[in-house]
């Protein structure tokens, strides 16, 4: 699971729900700290899940996305992937 380190559970922003990410999701502000993460939830998870490649879920405090995590039912390798569904895996 890939969390936000700008909110501390300290801070009282505790996980409220665990959803499946949808468009009414603000994935804008999450920053995990991690560009690759932080890509694949802002730029493939919403494709994945409508072409089901996988299934995002994440966990929110109000509109606040704390963390998420992405479930495939299998693995693809990533030369074997159609042209047609962008990779978000780096070379």
């Amino acid at each position: 699971m890939n969390g936000n380190p700008n909110v501390n559970p300290r801070d009282g922003l505790l996980p409220e729900a665990i959803e499946a990410f949808h468009a009414h999701h603000d994935c804008r502000s999450f920053a995990c700290g991690d560009p690759e993460p932080d890509g694949y939830l802002k730029r493939f998870a919403r494709q994945h899940a409508e072409t089901k490649v996988s299934r995002t879920y994440v966990t929110i405090n109000g509109a606040a996305i704390l963390g998420y995590y992405s479930l495939a039912m299998s693995a693809i390798r990533k030369d074997q992937l159609p042209s047609r569904y962008p990779s978000p895996l780096s070379e």
